[in-house]
């Protein structure tokens, strides 16, 4: 029997119940209210994902699910990743995808049941370094490209660059008031 510092009673109905219960119904309620804050698509893959904290022979508390959630939440809405002071951009839909694929395809390595987040984060930590590393790519790409079609048009033969070199340019126009054998004069 619980000890009766464990106990409280309803002012309603008079119904005794334990303080744990209490807190444990509180916080399913507040996570109720954190699911309902979330982009519809995400909640299903998301609560899918909470079931890989399950302990094998118990229930998973609803204080546990709450902790999970309110550390993913802000993110989730924010569109982002914090991990290791770097923040990475997370659209919903790669959310929505990183959360699918770890339920459905649970990586052998992968131990169950979770405890924290960190596999999720850093999956999608990993994710949005690869995707910003072929943006990258794709401006480094677009920057050399840009600067080969400047001036030329691809390769030229050693004849077409000689044969620019010959052509008569435009005599250089000596500074106002050089004479031959003097130096300019200068402006101060």
């Amino acid at each position: 029997m619980a000890s009766s510092f464990n106990l409280i009673v309803c002012p309603s109905c008079d119904q005794v119940f334990n303080l744990e219960q209490a807190w444990e119904d509180v916080a399913g309620r507040q996570f109720i209210e954190l699911m309902t804050s979330l982009p519809s698509n995400i909640v299903r893959p998301f609560y899918s994902y909470l079931k890989l904290f399950k302990p094998e022979k118990q229930v998973l508390r609803w204080t546990k699910v709450l902790k999970l959630t309110q550390e993913l939440a802000p993110m989730i809405k924010d569109c982002q990743v914090k991990r290791n002071g770097i923040v990475y951009v997370v659209p919903y839909l790669q959310w929505e995808q990183a959360l699918t694929s770890l339920v459905q395809n649970k990586p052998p390595s992968l131990q169950l049941p979770l405890t924290k987040n960190a596999y999720l984060l850093t999956m999608l930590a990993n994710q949005s370094e690869k995707v910003a590393a072929i943006k990258e790519a794709e401006v480094e790409k677009k920057k050399q490209n840009q600067v080969r079609k400047s001036k030329t048009q691809g390769l030229q033969s050693v004849a077409q660059v000689i044969t620019k070199a010959k052509k008569k340019t435009k005599p250089a126009k000596p500074p106002e008031g050089w004479r031959p054998g003097s130096l300019p004069k200068s402006k101060n």
